[in-house]
């Protein structure tokens, strides 16, 4: 046995071993001696490189370096094979953490880790402190800290300047343009609101079973199953319920949407803000209490007004468009 466990090489026991003076040596235990010698050097690493390792080496403070396929991880902490760096290819090198990988250095860039909404490492999970992550649902990078999340850059909904002749890109003109409710759904998500089971009676204006009516406010644009065309909010009645500006034209439990900006065709497309020939004001009443008037002796013209009204050459907006 050339090595003993520990990294010593411990010769066989036998006429050889120990030698002992004027005494005849067997021949057989010289080849068994010459035998595990040749055994032993060829179990080593050569200094030249030429003998690959073919197990883990393992060295001080915990680390290893481990032999093995390519995507295996190469580089390890004793005890943790799954945390580590890899080579998963020809031309990258990977941090491992846990067997996920978290950040992988290739010629074009890095590459970080990422995962859904509901994988965010939470508080106390020895993971979450000072994160950076892609998050697949909303198609972001995302920071985090001891549990607190926030995306990276400026998040959907956004508007702001910019003296450019066309859109960046993940940009789009804030025009009154109806766009796609699926191609820009995050868009859609941010800027509307959708009421899940909306109760409607044919013939009547009410709706009710509504999730908040708390922005809710005459004139915004409704579509749903039911919601007549040019449908708008005529006032709210309740914390849950709404009157509309027409009739439903059907009975039943379904989904209402609340577009400030334009319902589009009423199903698969809605409106952008429309900020053509205007300039843009903070709403009075974002926090749902109507606080100062924006000019003095304009409150009947813009104070409180919904999202997307005009005024005075000004529109009413909760401000930005990022997709």
């Amino acid at each position: 046995m050339p090595r003993n466990g520990a990294g010593g090489y411990e010769p066989p026991s036998n006429s050889w071993n120990p030698a002992v003076e004027l005494t005849d040596i067997d021949p057989a235990d010289f080849n068994e001696l010459l035998q595990d010698l040749i055994q032993a050097i060829s179990q080593s690493l050569a200094a030249d490189g030429q003998t690959p390792a073919t197990a883990r080496i393992a060295f001080a403070l915990g680390i290893a370096l481990s032999a093995g396929s390519t995507g295996n991880t190469a580089i390890q902490r004793t005890g943790y094979p799954d945390t580590g760096i890899t080579f998963p290819d020809e031309d990258g090198m990977a941090l491992v953490a846990g067997a996920v990988e978290m950040l992988r250095a290739v010629p074009y860039g890095l590459l970080i880790g990422a995962g859904n909404t509901a994988q965010r490492p939470s508080a106390g999970s020895g993971r979450a402190a000072r994160t950076i992550r892609y998050n697949s649902d909303l198609e972001r990078l995302e920071g985090g800290e001891n549990g607190t999340w926030s995306v990276l850059g400026a998040p959907t909904g956004t508007m702001c300047a910019f003296a450019g002749t066309s859109p960046p890109d993940g940009w789009l003109w804030c025009s009154g343009a109806a766009v796609s409710r699926s191609t820009y759904a995050r868009l859609f998500n941010a800027i509307t609101v959708t009421h899940a089971a909306a109760q409607r009676v044919s013939g009547s204006p009410n709706v009710g079973g509504l999730t908040s009516t708390g922005f809710m406010q005459p004139g915004m644009p409704l579509s749903g199953p039911g919601i007549p065309s040019g449908a708008t909010v005529s006032s709210v009645l309740s914390g849950t319920s709404i009157q509309m500006s027409a009739n439903a034209t059907s009975s039943g439990t379904g989904t209402l949407v609340t577009a400030p900006w334009g319902v589009g065709d009423g199903s698969s497309t809605f409106n952008l803000p429309d900020l053509r020939g205007f300039s843009s004001v903070g709403r009075t009443d974002m926090t749902a209490s109507t606080g100062r008037s924006i000019f003095a002796g304009t409150a009947s013209v813009l104070n409180g007004q919904r999202p997307g009204a005009t005024g005075l050459g000004m529109a009413v907006t909760n401000f930005i468009i990022r997709t």
